[in-house]
């Protein structure tokens, strides 16, 4: 149904809408897949309607379907990727025949012009020679043949214009090769687990805060426990720190994604008591704040919403919003500040500042300030956070008495 209508998901499973292979693809993705492909592609796709076989309307059904495809889910790139190089292969083939075939005929279109007036001057010159006089003096000869020179008949551009075109061809096509083993390399080859970058002066940066992490959980935490994240890391916590975790990819109750969706939406006491009845022992967030790490909780924070408002009605998404608009600054709302992501997202983060550009606290992903008021926690202690602050854990604290602190009815 998402694929037919691609507002399905989004209104009534934004559990599938949130997984970001399901989002719609964006023009810089087409580019940097494909690159110049992107435009010979249109120009196969003439090719297949100009000259229909049963082959070539195959390759254009193909390649129309593959870029609707494409356009509605990311992950169906994989799909119009082949369509796109078999469609854009047809183009550049067709032009660099037309215009290599346009530099030929601009080289031999004199040559059957010269030989026929040397044939013609041939037959005068035979004829003055071995014709009879008729009367009155007049030499009879043979008639003159006065064909037109046959010339085959090829699509034909000016001269200059083809060898630029087919210069600019065959440097764009090379252009691909380099930047289709750059993508290879360095964007498809890389784990997710380190991340890389680029410094100032140039230097590769490598980014492990990922592996820190699941290293100190797994060193300093207890075999029992149970860590409590979004579902995208539970893999990663399963396998790099040995832990339990309360959710991950193969977990198909969307109650349950829900209810730790409710626990980040909902206030700190209401998200300890959520963590508490979950059972859950330490929770693990990612903050891409410092390090312009775009794929953080904050920015997955309003799927996390809008899943548990599918099943929890009291978790409203418009209370999130202030002026319609998705803040974390000064003028976000008291629900996005006293909810239990924000507080652990941006505890102690006020503190920080990058540069003498940006204020204390300044996001560099929402491009904004945090609210300068400290955040107190009450209910969970930080006990680890990376070097770059992109992976935090806490532990929940604890109560003598359990039974006395859990109320099962908030359910």
């Amino acid at each position: 149904m998402t694929l037919l209508d691609p507002t399905y998901a989004k209104k009534y499973i934004p559990i599938i809408a949130s997984v970001s292979e399901h989002q719609p693809t964006p023009w810089s993705s087409f580019f940097f897949d494909v690159q110049f492909l992107v435009f010979f592609m249109p120009v196969g796709l003439y090719f297949c309607y100009a000259k229909p076989t049963y082959g070539m309307l195959f390759c254009a059904l193909y390649g129309v379907l593959s870029v609707y495809f494409a356009c509605v889910m990311i992950r169906l790139m994989l799909v119009f990727a082949p369509a796109c190089c078999i469609l854009a292969a047809i183009g550049v083939s067709e032009l660099t025949t037309k215009l290599t075939s346009s530099i030929k005929q601009a080289f031999v279109e004199d040559v059957p012009e010269i030989e026929e007036k040397e044939e013609e001057e041939e037959k005068d010159t035979d004829d003055q020679s071995t014709g009879k006089k008729k009367k009155g003096g007049k030499v009879k000869g043979k008639k003159k043949s006065k064909k037109p020179a046959v010339v085959e008949t090829v699509a034909k551009y000016p001269f200059i214009s083809s060898v630029v075109l087919l210069t600019v061809i065959g440097f764009i096509l090379a252009r691909y090769v380099f930047h289709s083993t750059w993508v290879a390399a360095e964007a498809y080859s890389s784990p997710s687990i380190i991340l890389a970058s680029r410094g100032r002066n140039g230097e590769k940066v490598l980014i492990d805060d990922y592996r820190e992490a699941y290293d100190w959980i797994r060193l300093n935490t207890d075999p029992s426990d149970k860590i409590m994240s979004w579902w995208d890391y539970g893999y990663q916590i399963t396998g790099m720190a040995n832990r339990t975790v309360l959710a991950d990819g193969n977990t198909w109750n969307n109650t349950h994604i829900a209810t730790i969706g409710k626990a980040f939406a909902s206030t700190e006491e209401e998200g300890y008591k959520i963590a508490r009845h979950l059972d859950a022992d330490y929770v693990l967030i990612i903050f891409g704040g410092l390090s312009y790490y775009s794929g953080d909780d904050v920015s997955k924070f309003i799927w996390m919403i809008r899943i548990a408002q599918g099943v929890y009605p009291e978790v409203v998404e418009s209370s999130f919003f202030a002026n319609g608009q998705y803040r974390i600054d000064e003028k976000a709302t008291d629900t996005m500040k006293n909810s239990l992501m924000y507080r652990l997202a941006y505890y102690r983060y006020n503190e920080v500042r990058m540069s003498y550009q940006h204020p204390a606290g300044f996001d560099t992903v929402r491009n904004m300030a945090v609210d300068p008021t400290p955040i107190k926690l009450k209910y969970f202690t930080e006990v680890y956070t990376t070097q770059r602050w992109i992976l935090r854990v806490y532990k929940i604290n604890k109560d003598p008495n359990r039974e006395d602190k859990i109320d099962g009815s908030i359910f």
